[in-house]
């Protein structure tokens, strides 16, 4: 069995043995952006801070573009660090989860 087929068939085993912390995670996230009432300023987050390390990226690959050489980019990691705690919450956490879903799910298909 390859590793692209048991991947796969640990993801599809996920919801016959109920690992699913991606949606536990978003049911704290809602409860959390609700209970404090910010719901629309953590969308606007998300957004800007998904701008924030789009444009980092393209920044880097246009100051790579003119020259052979590389230049210091410290200024490209700070505006990607800063988007990526802005989106933390919406988008980095519920990949880690996804990630992590996959391997327990693998991990439960092999023991069990």
């Amino acid at each position: 069995m390859g590793i692209g087929a048991f991947i796969a068939a640990a993801a599809t085993t996920a919801a016959a043995h109920q690992v699913d912390l991606v949606k536990t995670w978003a049911t704290v996230w809602a409860s959390v952006k609700h209970a404090g009432g910010y719901s629309q300023l953590s969308n606007v987050l998300t957004l800007i801070g998904t701008l924030l390390v789009v444009a980092s990226i393209a920044r880097w690959i246009w100051s790579r573009r003119g020259s052979g050489h590389p230049h210091p980019h410290s200024h490209v990691l700070w505006t990607m660090a800063v988007g990526a705690l802005l989106i933390l919450p919406g988008v980095v956490v519920p990949a880690l989860l996804t990630i992590a879903d996959v391997v327990i799910t693998a991990g439960i298909h092999l023991l069990g």
